[in-house]
């Protein structure tokens, strides 16, 4: 599933402490997403005076404008960008909690936001990056990879693109999802490639095709696989201010041991030898003698079968 991504960055300054949780937000566009941070508890009460101002630094359009007077709701409004898609809950401010619900995300509601609270005894401030990204179809060509050590195995998917991403502003980062080891990272901007890397323990053995790229593909040559090398990896694709990933898995086996037996080729000795050809001399001697008696005696009785009987006769006249 790609994402779109809203990351929530938060510096606070005064004696108020405000923090945000959770820190980043992901989402596809046109999707809802809910803001969220504290105060101190102690500083809102209903007869208190509150004041929530948060807008972009940018162009300072208002993502939010509420105001609160001896604990009367004087004023809550945001910018027309924002008109309809911003819902403030109300119910856990006594609690110290902002909630902000945004909706039907927009690409142009990325920026830098600052939100400022103020109550009666402090004054708190915090800077908010939301940044929208794109979306676009990231594609592993194979899901699952069976190998065993020390092969080598070519990795490839797809990207889309379009005009809104260049491929000027390009980030790949591929990593395994379970301990954040990054298999592959490189990062093009405005053109210039300023790092290519990956964790020590592939170090020297990934390889990309930085030919394809121009293609929305992207290769990569692994070599010498290990054992270790298993498990499950996440690959995301950045162009601009688009972002997709997939996902694959690789299980790496030990090299088998052998199991079936090799063929012995045995040699005679060499007395075995000798007395071999010796037997194979005599046969070859041998054969002829016995075949030229053989054939003399059938010629022999095939022609006295042939020979008519002479017979005397004696007749008395």
């Amino acid at each position: 599933m790609v994402a779109n991504i809203f990351r929530f960055l938060v510096i606070f300054c005064a004696t108020q402490v405000v923090t945000e949780a959770p820190g980043t937000y992901q989402i596809e566009e046109n999707h809802n997403i809910t803001l969220e941070w504290t105060f101190t508890p102690y500083a809102y009460s209903y007869s208190m005076n509150l004041y929530i101002d948060c807008h972009r630094s940018t162009d300072h359009r208002v993502l939010l404008d509420y105001n609160v007077q001896e604990g009367v709701e004087v004023s809550e409004s945001q910018d027309e960008q924002f008109s309809g898609r911003v819902q403030l809950d109300k119910d856990v401010l006594r609690e110290g909690r902002i909630r902000l619900h945004v909706f039907r995300a927009r690409i142009e509601d990325s920026g830098l936001y600052k939100c400022i609270v103020k109550t009666e005894n402090d004054i708190s401030s915090s800077s908010h990056g939301v940044e929208i990204i794109l979306p676009i179809e990231v594609n592993v060509t194979q899901s699952y990879y069976l190998a065993k050590e020390n092969d080598n195995f070519t990795l490839e998917w797809t990207f889309t693109t379009k005009t809104e991403c260049p491929q000027s502003t390009l980030s790949i980062y591929c990593d395994r999802m379970r301990d954040g080891r990054v298999l592959y990272q490189y990062v093009v901007h405005d053109g210039v490639e300023v790092s290519e890397s990956q964790d020590e323990q592939f170090s020297g053995r990934v390889q990309s095709d930085k030919d394809v790229l121009r293609e929305g593909r992207i290769r990569l040559h692994v070599s010498r696989l290990r054992t270790e090398d298993s498990g499950h990896y996440v690959c995301k694709v950045r162009a601009g201010d688009c972002l997709g990933s997939d996902r694959f898995t690789l299980n790496v086996n030990e090299e088998p041991c052998s199991t079936v037996p090799h063929p012995v080729t045995t040699r005679p000795p060499p007395e075995t030898r000798e007395r071999i050809g010796l037997y194979l001399a005599l046969t070859f001697l041998i054969f002829p003698v016995l075949s030229f008696f053989i054939m003399k005696r059938i010629a022999n009785r095939h022609s006295a079968e042939k020979t008519p009987l002479h017979t005397s006769w004696s007749w008395s006249k």
